[in-house]
């Protein structure tokens, strides 16, 4: 058995484990934002109100979650229990969070501490993977706004290696990696109508290979 404190304290959770404010997973899961807003989980006359099972069918295809995963926070909201085995979680970004400096330790893994939590169905990846997030167009038609990448942190691209490449001062790029030379790289943008660009290794922060792409 479960409360209806124990499934608002579940939703809560599944929100900021995903990377999200309770009413932002409203809405990227095509609800009205104020839908999780505490003022709605109980009536003017003080009934307990219920987020339906349509509501949280959406967020959980959102955010790319089995039944199996939000059960577990239900059952122990307050502890923020981890999902069950099959699921891996990992660091997770926006890939507008994914520019800002000092999201990696000295050894080149993420810092948890500044990232959310993604729990991801797979397990055969590298495991210092971690996943970003798109949130809009700019690398489509590869990456479209919602879908998410898995990746880990590589010293040095191979030519052929599909990338994210966080430049020093101009952000996050998708690329594929056409020619590797002492201090510079090719990259082709994965925008085929986008041409070819040559740069400085040292112009970059960092870089990761990217190992799936989460669409759904």
């Amino acid at each position: 058995m479960f409360t209806h404190k124990d499934i608002w304290a579940a939703i809560d959770q599944h929100a900021n484990d995903m990377g999200y404010s309770p009413s932002s997973l409203a809405k990227a899961a095509g609800l009205d934002p104020t839908a999780f807003n505490k003022s709605k989980r109980m009536s003017t006359s003080g009934k307990p109100r219920w987020p339906s099972t349509e509501s949280i069918a959406k967020i959980l295809e959102a955010t790319n979650t089995d039944t199996a995963a939000f059960m577990a926070l239900i059952n122990a909201p307050a502890r923020g229990t981890a999902p069950p085995a099959s699921v891996k979680p990992l660091p997770f970004l926006s890939s507008h969070d994914a520019e800002r400096d000092g999201l990696f330790t000295s050894a080149g893994k993420p810092d948890t501490s500044k990232w959310a939590t993604y729990h991801y169905k797979e397990h055969d990846i590298d495991p210092q993977s971690f996943a970003i997030k798109a949130t809009d167009n700019m690398f489509t038609p590869v990456l479209r706004n919602g879908h998410i990448a898995i990746a880990h942190r590589i010293e040095m691209p191979q030519t052929g290696q599909r990338i994210l490449a966080k430049h020093c001062a101009n952000g996050l790029f998708l690329y594929d990696v056409y020619d590797r030379k002492d201090s510079t790289l090719t990259f082709l943008p994965v925008d085929p109508n986008k041409k070819a660009r040559t740069d400085d290794i040292a112009d970059y922060d960092w870089f990761a290979a990217v190992q799936a792409i989460i669409t759904e």
